[in-house]
């Protein structure tokens, strides 16, 4: 487990807890560090059992509204953390938004049921008769359709290239 301290503070890479469940690497979890309750990371680096002190801290909360951070993001941090040679858990906690660093599991549960919800009002579900209707969109210009008229040409050739579109502020370039 990782955790926002930096390289130089004493402590080791990575940081062990006792769970009562197993954590999957990526995990979002608020663990005891001192006094004070922060948040941290599930990491996939193995670590030694057998150097482990036998009475660990049990984790705080577990972070299960969101789902655990990719490899390929974990992965990044790695390479960050050793090219700006700071600490691994310095670098992922700061990517993070503060949100998910400073709420609680119960609090960041209800934050996500609110943003599916207001997803949901915002865009309902897709009918099956709700197509774009091609007829009531307006027509193009001559210098529209001689320009969609380039791009098909540009895109269908035998060597599709790069195309630029170019045209004053309310020319029309979103429409072609």
């Amino acid at each position: 487990m990782v955790v926002e301290t930096p390289r130089h503070a004493g402590l080791g890479p990575l940081l062990s807890y006792e769970s009562q469940r197993p954590l999957l690497p990526g995990s979002l979890l608020r663990v005891p560090l001192g006094k004070r309750v922060v948040a941290g990371i599930v990491w996939d680096r193995g670590v030694d059992r057998a150097q482990e002190e036998p009475l660990l801290r049990a984790v705080a909360e577990i972070l299960d509204a969101v789902p655990p951070l990719s490899a390929h993001w974990r992965a990044l941090i790695d390479f960050s953390s050793a090219y700006y040679q700071r600490g691994v858990g310095e670098v992922a906690l700061s990517v993070l938004p503060p949100e998910l660093r400073r709420l609680g599991a119960d609090a960041l549960a209800d934050r996500v049921r609110r943003l599916h919800k207001r997803l949901a009002l915002a865009n309902p579900p897709e009918q099956p008769g709700d197509a774009i209707n091609v007829e009531a969109l307006p027509p193009l210009t001559d210098a529209q359709a001689a320009a969609c008229d380039a791009a098909v040409a540009a895109m269908t050739g035998a060597a599709p290239g790069t195309l630029l579109l170019h045209g004053v502020t309310g020319s029309g370039k979103t429409e072609v």
